[in-house]
């Protein structure tokens, strides 16, 4: 079941980053909540090992987002990303992993320009929501993976070593694509 504005109203807490038990939506911005999700904030855009405020995004290239938002989520919720649909009109594409319960994230989406223009993404903008699942029970285990607390970008991080020949095969066919 997914929860309403005023489920989500009470996940606002834009005090500091603390242990809770309770979701909760920090940094967060009461303009953001709608009926059935949170409108996710872009606080930059991942380039090289910086954090850019605005990128232009080239067709058929991707860039991942970061939020301003970080979340937490408790043991009955989880989190699922997707597209706002004027972003979709605009010719982007998102693919984002699901949040499992006890995750404590920024939340990070990757952005794919599927239109034949260049466009412009800007730092404050929001191109995704967030919405919130209630589980029916919590689970035997929540998430203690290793993006637990990642409030900055890792990468790949420990898979980088097993699809760096792939990564760069496909670097090497979209610069013969591009010759």
């Amino acid at each position: 079941m997914y929860l309403v504005d005023k489920d989500i109203y009470t996940f606002l807490n834009n005090g500091s980053l603390k242990e809770t038990k309770q979701t909760a939506i920090y940094d967060g911005d009461y303009r953001c909540v709608s009926s059935v999700g949170y409108d996710l904030r872009a606080n930059g855009f991942v380039n090289g090992d910086r954090l850019s405020a605005e990128f232009a995004l080239e067709p058929s290239s991707s860039v991942i987002v970061e939020s301003s938002e970080t979340i937490h989520f408790d043991e009955l919720t989880c989190g699922v990303v997707n597209i706002k649909n004027s972003r979709l009109r605009q010719g982007l594409s998102l693919e984002a992993p699901v949040h499992q319960p006890g995750h404590t994230t920024k939340i990070y989406f990757r952005l794919t320009n599927l239109s034949d223009k260049v466009i412009n993404l800007y730092a404050g903008e929001m191109y995704a929501m967030l919405l919130f699942e209630q589980l029916h029970d919590s689970p035997e285990h929540s998430y203690q993976g290793t993006f637990q607390g990642e409030t900055d970008y890792t990468g790949l991080a420990g898979y980088h070593a097993l699809y760096k020949d792939q990564v760069e095969a496909v670097d090497k066919k979209i610069l013969d694509l591009q010759e």
